[in-house]
């Protein structure tokens, strides 16, 4: 596995959250149109007139709602390939660090601020601890 192989594995998860921010967007925007309309949409099939916008809306939430359980499990096999990737690193700082930037989806200067270090001195911890998952992986 390559560094930039291992690093694309890491930063999936805040693709993935993007992802899911996104459709939340979405998803908010058609319960909106919806509301205050006693129709499930979590059944099946919708049951109005096809023409109807209500019915169109409530397919297309249906439809967003399908879309994000699957980016979900997505997410849950990210986080565990991550995790996975992450506990191959001996030092604690550094597993503190790549845990924090792909996990936690933090700023480089968020993850400095926290542990108490430079942003600089957090960039070299996290380029050791990419070093070692890639010697691991060899």
């Amino acid at each position: 596995m390559t560094k930039a192989e291992i690093k694309r594995r890491l930063n999936a998860i805040s693709w993935l959250d993007d992802e899911l921010k996104i459709l939340d967007a979405k998803i908010e925007r058609y319960e909106v149109m919806t509301q205050g309309h006693a129709i499930r949409y979590d059944a099946v099939k919708v049951q109005t007139s096809p023409g109807d916008p209500v019915s169109k809306a409530m397919e297309k939430l249906y439809e967003l709602m399908g879309k994000r359980k699957k980016v979900q499990t997505k997410m849950i096999k990210a986080v565990a390939d991550a995790t996975d990737l992450i506990d191959l690193v001996c030092d604690t700082k550094g597993r503190l660090v790549l845990h924090h930037r792909y996990i936690n989806c933090m700023t480089w200067r968020a993850i400095a601020e926290r542990m108490g270090y430079a942003e600089r001195h957090i960039y070299r911890l996290h380029d050791d601890s990419i070093d070692e998952i890639y010697k691991k992986c060899q």
